[in-house]
C-alpha cells in the first residue's frame, strides 16, 4: 500500500501568513470591484463633475491641462500617460496596484508596531473596506492611492530607522501630492528626541532638500501660481463650508464621521486612557494637526484627512489587543449601531441634496450599503469582544464557585 503523505501546515510560518495576507487582500478588493461593477454605475470610472476628471485630462491630453493645484501632482497622471493602454484602464492599473501595495505594506507596518498576525489582518481589512477607499475605487482617477502608499512607506522607514528609504519615499511621493511634506514634521520631532535642537534642525534641513526641490521644480515647470497657497484660498474654502451648513447642517458631521467612523471615538478613548503601547505611534500623533489643516484648502476633506489611517487605525486596533471594559464596549456598540442606521437612512433621505455622481437611486442604495460594510465589521468586532468578555467572566465565576465548594467540602 502506498503511504499517504500528509502536509503539515505551519500557521506561524512567514510564507503561510504571506499567502493568507495576499489571499485576503485579493479576495476583498475583488469582491468590492465585482459588487461595484455589477450594482453601481459609475464604478471604476471617471466622473466629469469631480477632481478625478482633472487628473484624467492631464493623462489624456497634457499635464498642464489639469488646472491648479492638480497639475502639480504629476506622478500618477504621468505613469498613466506612459502606459500603452487607454487612459481609464491606465488609471485602473496604476491605482489598483498602489492600493494593493499599500494594503500589503500596512500589514508589515502593523506587525512592526507589535500587533499579532490576526490583529494585523483585521487592520488591513479595515483599511481596504474604508468608505474613503470605496469612494476612490468608484472614482478611480484620483491620485490618493499612490499618496497613501508613499506616506505609509515613509512612516515605515521612520519606524525602521531607515533614512535612505524615508528620503526616497518622501521625494517620489511629493511628485504625486504635496501632502507628503507633512511627514518632515515627524522626522524633525524624532530627531529632536535623540539630538540637540541645532543638530535636529540641520539633519531635517538636509533630508528636506530633495523633496522640497521636487516640489519647487514641478511648480516652476508647471507655471507656479501663488494665489492657491494664499489666505484667499482659505477664505473661499471656509465660505464654501459655511454655505454648505446653511443648505444641509448634517453634511460636515457626516463627512467627518465617514472618514474613520467610530474609530475616531475608539482612538480617542485609548489616547485618553494612555493605553497606546508603541512609542512610535504615540510620537506620530504630532502629525494629526497638520493633516487636519489640509481641510483649510480642501472642499472634500475626507481624502486628505484619511492620510491619518496609519495612526488612527493602529490606535483603534488596541481594542483587539487590550480591550476596554465591557461597559465601554457596550456603549461603543450602541453608538456604532445608531450611527450605522443614521448613515444608511440619512444618506438615502438626503439623496436629492448630494452631488449627482450616482444619478440612479437604486445604484446609490448599493453604494451606501457598500460604504456601510466598514461600520458593520466594527459592530461584529464589538459583539465578539463583549461575548468574549462575558465568557471569561462566567468562567472566572464558575472557577471561584468551584473553589468555594471544594473548600467547604474539605471543612466538612
Amino acid at each position: 500500500m502506498k503511504r499517504i503523505r500528509t502536509m503539515n501546515i505551519n500557521k506561524d510560518s512567514p510564507r503561510f501568513q504571506f499567502f493568507i495576507l495576499n489571499l485576503m487582500c485579493f479576495l476583498t478588493i475583488l469582491s468590492i470591484i465585482v459588487i461595484g461593477v455589477i450594482f453601481i454605475h459609475p464604478f471604476l470610472s471617471v466622473v466629469p463633475i469631480n477632481d478625478g476628471h482633472k487628473y484624467y485630462i492631464m493623462a489624456e491630453i497634457n499635464l498642464m491641462q489639469g488646472g491648479i493645484p492638480f497639475r502639480y501632482r504629476i506622478l500618477t497622471p504621468l505613469l498613466v500617460a506612459i502606459l500603452p493602454v487607454e487612459t481609464l484602464l491606465g488609471f485602473i492599473i496604476v491605482n489598483l496596484t498602489g492600493f494593493y501595495a499599500t494594503s500589503l505594506l500596512f500589514y508589515y507596518f502593523l506587525r512592526k508596531i507589535g500587533f499579532s498576525f490576526t490583529i494585523s489582518l483585521s487592520g488591513v481589512f479595515l483599511f481596504i473596506i474604508s468608505p474613503v477607499n470605496i469612494y476612490l475605487l468608484q472614482n478611480i482617477c484620483f491620485v490618493e492611492f499612490l499618496t497613501f502608499f508613499f506616506f505609509l512607506l515613509a512612516l515605515y522607514a521612520l519606524l525602521d530607522s531607515n533614512k535612505k528609504l524615508f528620503l526616497i519615499s518622501v521625494t517620489i511621493g511629493t511628485a504625486n501630492k504635496e501632502s507628503l511634506l507633512i511627514i518632515l514634521v515627524l522626522f524633525f520631532y524624532l530627531e529632536l528626541k535623540e539630538k540637540d535642537l541645532r543638530s535636529s534642525i540641520l539633519s531635517t534641513l538636509l533630508i528636506s532638500i530633495p523633496p522640497i526641490s521636487v516640489f519647487l521644480i514641478i511648480r516652476y515647470i508647471m507655471h507656479f501660481i501663488a494665489v492657491y497657497y494664499s489666505y484667499i484660498t482659505i477664505i473661499i474654502t471656509l465660505q464654501w463650508h459655511l454655505n454648505i451648513i446653511k443648505i444641509n447642517i448634517f453634511f460636515h458631521p457626516y463627512m467627518f464621521y465617514i472618514t474613520f467612523g467610530v474609530l475616531w471615538l475608539i482612538s480617542f478613548l485609548y489616547l485618553y486612557s494612555k493605553k497606546i503601547e508603541n512609542p512610535f505611534l504615540k510620537k506620530s500623533l504630532i502629525l494629526l494637526p497638520f493633516i487636519f489643516l489640509q481641510g483649510l484648502y480642501a472642499i472634500d476633506y475626507t481624502r486628505p484627512i484619511f492620510l491619518a489611517f496609519p495612526i488612527i487605525i493602529p490606535i483603534s486596533l488596541y481594542l483587539l489587543k487590550n480591550p476596554l471594559q465591557r461597559k465601554y464596549l457596550i456603549l461603543i456598540l450602541i453608538i456604532t449601531l445608531i450611527l450605522l442606521i443614521s448613515q444608511i437612512i440619512g444618506s438615502l433621505y438626503f439623496f436629492r441634496y448630494t452631488p449627482k455622481i450616482i444619478t440612479e437611486f437604486e445604484c446609490y442604495v448599493y453604494y451606501v450599503l457598500l460604504l456601510s460594510f466598514f461600520a458593520i465589521y466594527l459592530v461584529l468586532i464589538l459583539v465578539y469582544l463583549i461575548f468574549k468578555d462575558l465568557k471569561i467572566r462566567n468562567s472566572e465565576e464558575n472557577e471561584i464557585s468551584l473553589n468555594t465548594r471544594n473548600k467547604n467540602s474539605i471543612r466538612i
